[in-house]
């Protein structure tokens, strides 16, 4: 019985590991990517086309009301949201578009340099043997106090 059950598991095991091969992910990988594509065009194409209908109204003279323009919030969200699932999914986008560069923040004249000790425990310095020697000496009282007490109970389970 124990044989069955354990071939059972060997074969579940197996199985999974199987379906978790990077071929497998590589091709629900691609047929992913493609939906998702098309899920960020399409999404992408809705917004469009209700932006482009609000404009419509504004130039002969309408106002879209809160609605119409909470809904065009909401497709602008929702092809957002695709396009970026889209991109996590299929990876690095083939075309990007150029990002506009932020003025660079102005450097202090004067940068630190030299050793900074920010306190206990900082990095910047390096460690020696008085740093490790507490922890040390910690551990070994410890072991040793653990030691004492399992033979302690040990003598008096047998005496």
């Amino acid at each position: 019985m124990r044989s069955i059950s354990a071939l059972c598991g060997v074969v579940v095991v197996g199985g999974a590991l199987a379906l978790s091969s990077p071929a497998v992910h590589a091709e629900t990988a691609k047929g992913s990517c493609s939906g998702a594509m098309s899920t960020a065009k399409k999404a992408r194409s809705m917004y469009d086309s209700y932006d482009r209908e609000l404009r419509d109204l504004t130039n002969r003279g309408g106002h879209p009301d809160r609605s119409q323009r909470d809904h065009l919030g909401m497709l602008r969200m929702k092809s957002d949201n695709a396009s970026s699932m889209a991109n996590r999914t299929c990876g690095k986008p083939k075309k990007s578009m150029p990002k506009k560069s932020m003025p660079a923040k102005p450097r202090p004249k004067v940068m630190p340099h030299g050793k900074v000790k920010a306190g206990s425990g900082a990095m910047s310095v390096a460690s020696g043997p008085s740093d490790l020697a507490l922890p040390t000496s910690a551990a070994l009282v410890a072991g040793a106090a653990g030691v004492w007490l399992l033979r302690r109970r040990d003598d008096e389970e047998l005496g």
